[in-house]
């Protein structure tokens, strides 16, 4: 179960960091 916890977290910071420089990038064009 730890293990799912970890993993499940680790892509959620992923994805987050991924959006963040998306829509910085995204608002440095615009």
């Amino acid at each position: 179960f730890d293990v799912f916890i970890g993993q499940w977290s680790s892509s959620m910071m992923k994805s987050l960091i991924w959006n963040s420089s998306f829509n910085f990038k995204w608002f440095n064009d615009n």
